[in-house]
């Protein structure tokens, strides 16, 4: 109970971490295609310098300690990420719809995760362990299936384009999901 409570703090942070490492991963494959293949590796270097020197200043605090680790991998991460995607759309000229792209997706993804909590919070009040949290996670899901579906960030198009894609989009109309 001690390390999951240490680490907890930990593991949000890297969770916001994740998508920005994906963002990152996306956007350097995306400037390699373009032919701007040096890009990507002069940002990696400028991030992994961010990655140390946060790293210095943040763990040689004695109240964060080893803590403050993960804000290395947000801070670096997240500046190759947006330096990388605004690069990307000055050498390619493309535009973006940012709120259809980013807003909604971030908007989507913090409701879910409100109601992931809400959902733990509520249901730790009458069951405890790893139940709760897995049934938090499996109610946080289907919120954010449904919740991609209905602000059209998950399109009929688009999840028919994947493998066994056609029998999603057949369920999910069952459902009453796609209309």
């Amino acid at each position: 109970p001690v390390g999951a409570q240490l680490a907890a703090p930990m593991l949000t942070i890297l969770g916001v971490a994740a998508v920005s490492s994906c963002l990152t991963s996306t956007v350097n494959t995306m400037l390699q295609a373009i032919g701007k293949i040096d890009v990507p590796v002069k940002l990696m270097v400028i991030g992994c310098v961010i990655k140390v020197v946060t790293n210095y200043i943040f763990i040689s605090i004695p109240e964060l300690n080893i803590k403050a680790a993960p804000l290395g991998n947000l801070f670096c991460y997240t500046f190759t990420g947006i330096v990388g995607l605004i690069l990307l759309l000055r050498y390619s000229g493309l535009r973006i719809n940012y709120i259809d792209t980013l807003l909604k997706p971030i908007a989507a993804g913090i409701a879910t995760g409100a109601i992931a909590r809400l959902c733990y919070e509520g249901f730790s009040m009458i069951h405890s362990g790893r139940f709760c949290t897995l049934f938090s996670i499996g109610v946080a899901a289907v919120f954010y299936l449904v919740a991609t579906i209905r602000l059209k960030i998950l399109t009929k198009e688009s999840l028919s384009s994947v493998p066994k894609g056609e029998k999603i989009v057949e369920i999910l109309e069952r459902a009453g999901l796609f209309k």
